[in-house]
C-alpha cells in the first residue's frame, strides 16, 4: 500500500472539501445524494492526484501565469474524470456530476471570450459538462445506480433546520 504523506497542501485540499460541505445553503450544493457524492468525489480527486502540491511545485519553476492557469484547468478536468470513476465504483450514478455542473452553469452567465478564458482557473462549465457526459457513456454501465436515499434527505432537512433554510421534500430514487 502506498504511503500518503499528510502535507500542508493535503490538509488545505481536505479543508476545501469541508468548505464545500459547510457552504451556506445546503440546497445550493446538491439536489440529490449522487450530486453530493459527485462534488465530494471531485474534491477527493484533487487530493488523491495531489493537484495542489504539483501546482505549487510547478509554480516554483516560474513557468508563467498562463501556463500555471492551464495546468490548473487541466487539474479540474482530471478531478472530474476521477470523480466519475469514484462515483461509479461506489454505485452512484456518475451522470450526477454533469447534473451538478449544469446547476452551477445556470449561475455562470454568458461564456467569456477566448482571451478572457486564458486567465480562468477552471475550464468552462459547458466544456466540463460535455466531457463528463462523454466520459460517463464510456464507463461500463451498471444496471442500478444510486441517485438518492431517504437518509440523505433526512440529514439534508436537519442541516437546513439548523441553518434556518427551507428544504425540499424527500424523494429517494434509483436509476436503472
Amino acid at each position: 500500500m502506498e504511503k500518503y504523506e499528510l502535507t500542508r497542501e493535503a490538509v488545505s485540499d481536505l479543508l476545501e472539501i469541508c468548505d464545500f460541505i459547510n457552504q451556506g445553503n445546503p440546497e445550493a450544493a446538491a439536489d440529490d445524494e449522487a450530486e453530493l457524492i459527485a462534488a465530494l468525489a471531485h474534491e477527493t480527486g484533487h487530493v488523491t492526484a495531489r493537484h495542489f502540491t504539483k501546482l505549487e511545485a510547478k509554480r516554483r519553476w516560474r513557468l508563467g501565469r498562463l501556463v500555471t492557469l492551464k495546468l490548473a484547468r487541466n487539474a479540474e478536468f482530471e478531478a472530474d474524470r476521477l470523480a466519475l470513476k469514484y462515483e461509479a465504483a461506489s454505485g452512484y450514478d456518475p451522470i450526477a456530476l454533469a447534473r451538478l455542473l449544469k446547476n452551477a452553469c445556470q449561475e455562470e452567465g454568458e461564456p467569456s471570450s477566448f482571451f478572457a478564458r486564458l486567465f480562468d482557473t477552471h475550464p468552462s462549465t459547458v466544456t466540463r459538462i460535455k466531457r463528463a457526459t462523454q466520459a460517463t457513456h464510456r464507463l461500463v454501465p451498471q444496471t442500478d445506480y444510486v441517485v438518492d436515499t431517504t437518509e440523505f434527505h433526512q440529514v439534508k432537512r436537519q442541516v437546513a433546520d439548523v441553518m434556518g433554510v427551507t428544504n425540499q421534500t424527500c424523494r429517494p430514487t434509483r436509476r436503472g
